[in-house]
């Protein structure tokens, strides 16, 4: 239901933190609480407002109150609005979790889209990185069913998606490990791991690798194991490797470059190479998820494994190339009776 009581709409833009909230609510002042004013508060989403959004909401919640209506300004309801509350950069998770608890308590609709922008409550998680409240809502049966429901104002990108999108790395994961599908398709036919960004920081790349690392397809990530099963030896807890640290190699794909580690990843079991390439063509400077493994230029870096590596020896040359550049010996000239004519300063004679 649309929130239409514009009449008792009040401004209230310039709210800041020099306002004592406890009485400019109060029911003292015959001011109460209603929801068109907590909406107004709301979209002024300063400081004062994260910090007493909790009291807010409860104080507003003691009255009877629509609680699915939508504040027709920004078309959110109070659903969204504790989303976004929820973000990770706000600090205030747990009283998220608090204000949704209540929430569901109280019946609100749990699959209702925004207004304008048709997003449900997963993807507002996703896209303010709302880790805690997202896995609250994924326990509901309702809510789960929305795992995949993709959003018409984002090109039909679903929650995964917009996770991607916005590097939000522990909603992701939590999306992954309730089910998210991660080979679904938008509208311009991009998997989630194809809407990680371009990163500018540092944080910021080890965010997305992250995300490419948790977006691996499970059975290639299985599949990958057992061949390293058998081109790795385990005796006595000594671990045999084919190739050593900084040697040449080639991998699958044509590429070369030097070893420079060797040993246990997050994203797989047993060992894998970390390979500083020859050209900027890898995925990150040798540090993944905020571990480094080694260190080597950026973009240089990428883990492989045993299957994919050769060892890079030099090329032959053929008995036709060896004649192309065999150097031509001539005969040495005898300087021994060599003299000169300096008479008249302008040339000299040579008599061999």
């Amino acid at each position: 239901m649309q929130h239409l009581s514009l009449n008792n709409f009040i401004d209230y833009s310039s709210f800041d933190d020099s306002i004592n909230l406890d009485e400019f609510i109060s029911k003292k002042n015959d001011n109460p609480i209603t929801l068109t004013k907590l909406f107004a508060l709301l979209r002024t989403w300063n400081h004062t407002v994260h910090k007493n959004f909790t009291k807010l909401v409860f104080l507003t919640l003691e009255n009877e109150i629509n609680i699915n209506e939508y504040d027709i300004i920004t078309g959110m309801s109070l659903l969204h609005f504790t989303c976004k509350f929820g973000a990770k950069q706000l600090g205030h998770e747990k009283e998220a979790v608090q204000v949704m608890n209540l929430l569901i308590e109280k019946g609100i609709n749990l699959s209702a889209p925004c207004l304008w922008v048709q997003m449900n409550c997963l993807h507002y998680c996703a896209f303010f990185d709302c880790p805690s409240v997202c896995e609250l809502l994924l326990k509901q049966s309702k809510v789960l069913s929305l795992l995949n429901e993709t959003c018409a104002s984002f090109k039909n990108e679903s929650p995964l998606h917009l996770a991607c999108t916005a590097l939000s790395q522990s909603t992701a994961q939590v999306l992954v490990q309730a089910g998210a599908n991660k080979q679904i398709l938008d509208d311009e036919q991009r998997t989630p791991a194809d809407c990680i960004p371009k990163t500018n920081t540092k944080e910021q790349q080890e965010i997305a690798d992250a995300l490419r690392v948790l977006l691996q397809d499970q059975a290639c990530t299985q599949q990958q194991s057992l061949l390293i099963d058998s081109m790795i030896s385990n005796s006595d807890n000594h671990i045999t490797t084919q190739f050593q640290i900084d040697e040449r190699v080639q991998l699958a794909n044509n590429k070369t470059g030097t070893i420079k580690y060797f040993g246990n990843v997050p994203f797989g079991v047993n060992r894998w190479y970390g390979i500083e390439l020859d050209e900027p063509t890898g995925k990150h400077d040798g540090c993944i998820g905020g571990i480094r493994y080694f260190t080597c230029p950026p973009n240089r870096g990428i883990f492989v494994q045993p299957s994919s590596l050769q060892k890079l020896t030099p090329v032959p040359q053929s008995p036709e190339r060896e004649r192309r550049f065999r150097p031509i010996n001539f005969p040495t000239v005898n300087t021994s009776s060599i003299t000169s004519r300096v008479d008249t300063g302008n040339y000299f004679i040579i008599k061999i």
